[in-house]
């Protein structure tokens, strides 16, 4: 939802002149190099989906990947390790790492390689791994915690 300059000064309560409310804004946006709304890695998991759709008649599959992938995208954001990773880099190795768990044919992990990404296999492959480790330690803590409460927990939550 967009905000408007005249509802932040109104917001000030007379405190800061609309000039002010401007001239900051503009500073906020110069220092960010205008980066306001960049895109998220979900963002490339939606993009790549249809390619991905191409690669196999399966889109039950597809669509569990994908579901797997989002997952491991909120997993990440608890992991510093991925703060410096371009987004389309995450979204690739979710998909890969999603493809890992649900033991997806190699030949169809495969041609998911081949698809043109910015990213190369060993970086890849090395944030794959570490959201798979992510993925096997919140499942641990989901049946940890399952077993403790006796009863069945959401796993869809990262946090207990």
């Amino acid at each position: 939802k967009k905000i408007s300059i005249s509802s932040i000064f109104s917001l000030s309560r007379g405190f800061f002149r609309l000039d002010q409310v401007v001239k900051m804004e503009m500073c906020i946006m110069k220092s960010l190099n205008w980066y306001l709304n960049p895109p998220t890695p979900s963002t490339f998991v939606d993009i790549l989906h249809p390619m991905m759709l191409e690669l196999t008649e399966d889109e039950d599959s597809m669509a569990e990947i994908k579901d797997l992938a989002k997952y491991l995208l909120e997993l990440s954001v608890c992991d510093g390790y991925f703060i410096n990773k371009n987004p389309s880099l995450i979204a690739h190795a979710a998909i890969t790492a999603a493809m890992n768990v649900l033991a997806t044919p190699i030949k169809i992990q495969r041609r998911l390689q081949a698809l043109p990404t910015s990213a190369s296999p060993p970086s890849i492959d090395e944030c794959a791994g570490r959201l798979h480790n992510i993925y096997s330690v919140s499942m641990s803590e989901h049946q940890l915690s399952s077993a403790a409460t006796g009863r069945e927990a959401s796993p869809t939550s990262v946090f207990s």
